[in-house]
């Protein structure tokens, strides 16, 4: 029985899960400068509960990691956010778009290896005005389960 993930060869950006030649979860993760930023993820529904989510976002994190870059960031979608909660993302708070922010320092190629500290990185990113920063609402301590 096959299963795993497969690249697209896309610039490493796009990255499918797929089991027995069958793509079960696709994941979208934008490269920049000295962080990565997961765009979009999607699991089909048979697929839910059997941890495909949580491989994909792993596998982000760890290729963020791999290409020395330091922060790791989500946009979480509101009906999403226990479940980037559950593999162990935190937030800080609500951006604009309602949208919820994540933002960790990447110590390691795991989601647990995530630093989650106010810094001055997550400070400017967390507090800035515009496209990105928690306009809305913010806190000085990550929140998750």
């Amino acid at each position: 029985m096959k299963r795993g993930i497969i690249d697209d060869k896309c610039h490493d950006c796009i990255r499918a899960f797929y089991e027995d030649g069958k793509i079960l979860g696709v994941i979208a993760t934008k490269m920049l400068k000295n962080y990565a930023n997961l765009k979009w993820i999607v699991t089909i529904p048979d697929a839910r509960g059997k941890g495909v989510f949580r491989a994909l976002c792993e596998d982000a994190v760890h290729r963020a990691y791999m290409a020395n870059l330091k922060h790791f960031r989500v946009s979480i979608n509101a009906p999403a956010l226990t479940a980037y909660q559950k593999v162990g993302f935190k937030t800080w708070g609500i951006q604009a778009s309602d949208t919820y922010l994540s933002i960790g320092r990447l110590a390691g190629p795991s989601i647990s290896d995530l630093v989650w500290e106010w810094d001055a990185y997550t400070e400017k990113e967390v507090t800035k005005k515009g496209m990105g920063g928690c306009v809305k609402d913010y806190w000085k301590e990550p929140r998750g389960l």
